[in-house]
């Protein structure tokens, strides 16, 4: 599906543009432009919660991005999520034509399912850039091991966000090489903003281009992260400026769809136990527990109160026909001794010996039934052991 905007910008995104910069991809994958231009491979753990989004419509499958805002909620943009093909109204993806993934390049790892899609009421499908917002939840939370939320930008901050101030692009889409559906980032400096949206201008070029739509914006205060825009339109060429939708305008929207933040900071997130480290992240509680390996194998770890400790390891296989040890670099070894004396448990055998690190029964001394029973007087032998008998 191709929507032509026969203007001097164009969308960033497969799903709207002018033919004349149509470029179909090898695959059964469309996308229209270029993805991030002068862009670099992901150089930080915070890029895992970039998410590259597919959508599934009659004309084919296309491909956007957006942001893991919180542990089962994604933030894109508008018309990544709006399948109409004319008129004036929007027409939201049903969820099974909605795909996420994580990872650094698209099927890298399998795919997320949805189960709702959600379209700014106010986005205008006719005019760019207006509330150009959409929100996704996922049918399964997001593990921290795979990625961890990303706050939006609050509306009680947005005092801090100004002309001059460095950010940093990231999205999907058909690479410089030809490669299709790899995480690129690249820095940038708002130079314009207004009541919903922030400006930046494309040099080298360097900057978002098509395929990058519904990507982060992300702002770094002092070491914290945040999605401070999410891409939306630009000049057709990607060579001169590109607009993205201002989310601290939006704080309101977003929050009544991902719900109330278990917490603000990490004071709110204090569980009482002194073995985890309490974190908030996006709105949410993180516990991590405390990592006490010291990287012997020859001790076990554990945290008892807040503090580390590191117990010895026994090593006991239980078969005294080995040597049990226990190495730094190893961990447990058991290496078979033939000159250590073992036993197995049946008392009509003797003589029992190691060998090759199990325990071989000796010759059965008991006579079970006879007369002749050497176990002891009045005893017998019943099913390899001795028993006593007695007199009543």
């Amino acid at each position: 599906m191709k929507r032509c905007v026969c203007v001097s910008v164009v969308l960033m995104l497969a799903l709207s543009g002018c033919a004349d910069y149509a470029i179909e991809a090898p695959t059964e994958y469309n996308f229209l432009g270029k993805t991030i231009v002068g862009g670099d491979l992901p150089d930080d753990e915070r890029y895992n919660a970039v998410v590259g989004i597919y959508i599934h419509t009659a004309d084919g499958t296309y491909i956007c991005s957006g942001t893991l805002v919180s542990p089962d909620s994604v933030l894109t943009a508008a018309h990544c999520l709006d399948v109409a093909v004319r008129g004036r109204k929007f027409i939201t993806a049903a969820p099974d034509q909605l795909e996420v993934f994580f990872g650094d390049y698209i099927g890298q790892y399998e795919s997320w399912a949805v189960s709702e899609a959600q379209i700014h009421e106010g986005y205008n499908r006719r005019k760019l850039g207006v509330n150009d917002l959409g929100m996704i939840r996922l049918e399964n939370q997001v593990p921290s091991d795979v990625a961890s939320p990303i706050a939006w930008m609050p509306a009680s901050s947005a005092d801090q966000e100004g002309v001059g101030l460095a950010v940093n692009f990231a999205g999907y889409g058909l690479t410089e090489n030809g490669d299709i559906g790899t995480k690129l980032q690249v820095d940038g400096v708002v130079a314009g903003i207004d009541a919903t949206s922030l400006f930046n201008e494309q040099e080298g070029p360097s900057g978002t281009c098509g395929g990058d739509s519904g990507g982060p914006l992300f702002y770094d205060f002092d070491g914290i992260w945040y999605v401070g825009g999410t891409t939306s339109w630009g000049d057709a060429n990607c060579e001169d400026y590109g607009y993205s939708m201002r989310v601290s305008a939006f704080d309101q929207w977003i929050t009544d769809f991902v719900g109330v933040p278990d917490c603000t900071d990490a004071a709110d997130c204090d569980d009482g136990n002194a073995c985890t480290n309490d974190n908030c992240s996006a709105g949410t509680c993180v516990y991590t527990p405390i990592d006490c390996d010291d990287g012997n194998l020859c001790t076990d770890d554990s945290c008892i109160d807040g503090t580390c400790n590191h117990a010895p390891t026994v090593c006991d296989d239980g078969n005294d026909c080995t040597d049990d040890a226990c190495l730094i670099d190893y961990g447990c070894v058991f290496t078979d001794d033939d000159s250590n004396t073992c036993s197995d448990n049946n008392d009509c055998t003797d003589g029992d010996a190691c060998s090759a690190g199990a325990c071989v029964p000796g010759p059965n001394v008991c006579q079970c039934g006879l007369k002749k029973d050497p176990c002891t007087t009045n005893d017998d032998c019943c099913d390899g052991r001795c028993r006593n008998n007695f007199y009543r």
